[in-house]
């Protein structure tokens, strides 16, 4: 798919670029990032994953003002601008404003026809692009969060914020129920962070000691669904809907 206005740490590629294309050309290859955790993405995670890393190619044709040479500085300078993974903002066909995180997996390389014509070989670790633009949706006991994801795969870095201790149920379209509670002497209005796997209080205190979950993978949303949800008390979830790459 075509993906335009791409942006890479902040840096706009048409400032230093025409004729940008990213193609995905197929998945990954066995490295990941989650390496001990269960049931999350990363090559050396146990069964069931979610995901699978996806190799794709960067093209572009550089500009010759001021110079083709300083045009590829600059983009190589924004790759570098961080130590693992570049977060890259492009817009999305059909889904506007994505984002994804992408790795440089080595030096661009040079078109043999045209010499301002470089590819950059580039991996997207989760293998998908996720809506720019965070949605959060409140509940409560009585009326318990509603809402309905779009995109075509699950999101599993979502937050969740217990107003006091209880327990939220999320429980997808297949009956499989996941249950995080919150037990007694956790502090108020505690965030469990599905992609971090923290359990933080306002101020930042670890209070992971009184969660309990009852699925390894402790939840997540199914894409282009509306999301089944119960709870005893108040809530909040904060997600961003992802699509394949």
């Amino acid at each position: 798919m075509a993906l335009t206005a791409i942006v890479v740490e902040g840096v706009t590629l048409t400032d230093n670029a025409r004729n940008i294309k990213l193609v995905n050309y197929g998945q990954g290859n066995k490295r990941g990032r989650n390496r001990v955790i269960p049931h999350r993405d990363g090559a050396y995670s146990p069964n069931p994953k979610w995901f699978a890393a996806t190799n794709l190619v960067l093209e572009v044709m550089l500009k010759t003002v001021p110079s083709p040479e300083e045009n590829l500085s600059d983009i190589m300078a924004a790759f570098n601008k961080a130590y693992t993974t570049s977060t890259i903002v492009a817009t999305h066909p059909f889904a506007g404003s994505v984002t994804a995180e992408m790795e440089l997996l080595r030096p661009p390389v040079q078109g043999q026809n045209n010499p301002n014509i470089y590819t950059f070989p580039l991996r997207n670790p989760k293998g998908s692009w996720q809506l720019a633009t965070a949605t959060t949706t409140t509940g409560n006991s009585g009326t318990p969060a509603a809402f309905t994801t779009v995109g075509d795969v699950p999101v599993d870095d979502f937050s969740l914020r217990f107003g006091t201790t209880g327990t939220v149920t999320h429980t997808d379209s297949a009956g499989v129920a996941a249950a995080l509670t919150l037990t007694a002497g956790a502090s108020t209005g505690v965030t469990v962070d599905m992609g971090n796997r923290t359990v933080l209080s306002t101020t930042g205190g670890n209070q992971d000691a009184f969660l309990t979950v009852t699925q390894p993978y402790w939840m997540r949303l199914e894409s282009g669904s509306t999301q089944g949800i119960t709870a005893t008390m108040n809530h909040t979830f904060t997600w961003r809907s992802r699509w394949a790459v």
